[in-house]
C-alpha cells in the first residue's frame, strides 16, 4: 500500500480541520460542528504535550491519509488506553482504517497496554465494522444518548483484550524487593499499617534523609533540603524508596 507512519505535528491542523469538518465524519465526534482550524490547532497543541499520548498520521503518497491516537490512562486505569481513528474521505475503501488500527494495535502493546477501549454511535457502521474486525465487543450501551439524522441513537462503549489483566505485584513480591532491608520482618508482622505519606510526615522524611545513618546503605546523597523533600525532588543518584509507616 506504501504507508507511512509519523507522529502528528501542529502543522496537521489544515487537513484535520478539513476532515472533521466534514458532515459525514462530523456527526459522529463529540466536538461541536464545525471546527475551525485555529480551534483545531489549538486542541492539537494540547494533546501533543501529553507525554504518554501517541498522535500518529498515516501518509500514503507523501500525503496524510489518516490518523489514530492511542491515549493511556491513569492511575487505577493505567492498564487501559482509548482509540481515537478517522480516515479522511477520499481515502476511504483504500485499507487506511486497517492499517491504522494495527499501528495502534502495535503501540498499544509496546506501552504495556492490556486493554483498548473506544467510544462511537449507533449508525457508525462502516467504523463499527472495522472495530469488530479487530475483536472489539460493545461492554455498555447508553440509550438514546443523541440526535443523529432525526431521531435519537444509543452510545456503545467498545473495549478489546491485548493481554490478561493480572496483578504482579504480591505480598510474596514485595517482600522479596525488601530482601535485606530493615523493614522485611516489620512487613511479616499483622501489626504494621502502611499508609500514604502525609504532609505532617516531611519534616522527619527530611531529617531520615540527612541521617548518615539512614543513609549508608542507600545511593540517596544527603544532604537533602526540606523543600527537595516537599517537592519530591531526588538527588542526582537514584533514590531508595521511603515507606512511612505507623
Amino acid at each position: 500500500m506504501g504507508l507511512r507512519f509519523r507522529s502528528a505535528e501542529v502543522e496537521d491542523a489544515e487537513w484535520m480541520a478539513e476532515a472533521v469538518n466534514n458532515p459525514e465524519v462530523a456527526k459522529y465526534l463529540i466536538t461541536v460542528y464545525p471546527c475551525t482550524e485555529h480551534e483545531v490547532k489549538d486542541y492539537m497543541k494540547k494533546r501533543l504535550k501529553e507525554e504518554k499520548q501517541k498522535w500518529i498520521i498515516a501518509e500514503k503518497g507523501g500525503e496524510p491519509a489518516g490518523s489514530v491516537t492511542v491515549s493511556p490512562g491513569e492511575g487505577r486505569t493505567r492498564h487501559t488506553a482509548w482509540l481515537g481513528i478517522y480516515v479522511r474521505k477520499k481515502c476511504w475503501r483504500q485499507g487506511i482504517g486497517t492499517a491504522l488500527m494495527k499501528e495502534a494495535v502495535r503501540v498499544a502493546k509496546e506501552f504495556g497496554i492490556r486493554r483498548f477501549m473506544l467510544g462511537t454511535f449507533e449508525g457508525n457502521e462502516r467504523a463499527i465494522g472495522l472495530y469488530k474486525k479487530f475483536g472489539f465487543k460493545t461492554e455498555t450501551t447508553s440509550k438514546g444518548l443523541v440526535y443523529l439524522d432525526g431521531d435519537w441513537k444509543d452510545s456503545y462503549v467498545m473495549g478489546l483484550g491485548l493481554a490478561p489483566c493480572e496483578s504482579r505485584i504480591t505480598k510474596t513480591s514485595m517482600l522479596q524487593r525488601t530482601k535485606g532491608s530493615i523493614l522485611t520482618k516489620q512487613l511479616q508482622s499483622e501489626n504494621l499499617t502502611v499508609r500514604q505519606l502525609m504532609d505532617k510526615d516531611l519534616d522527619e522524611v527530611n531529617r531520615l534523609q540527612n541521617c548518615p545513618e539512614s543513609t549508608k546503605s542507600t545511593t540517596k546523597i544527603p544532604p537533602i533540603t526540606k523543600e527537595a523533600t516537599k517537592n519530591g525532588t531526588k538527588s542526582s543518584a537514584d533514590a531508595e524508596a521511603v515507606s512511612v509507616v505507623d
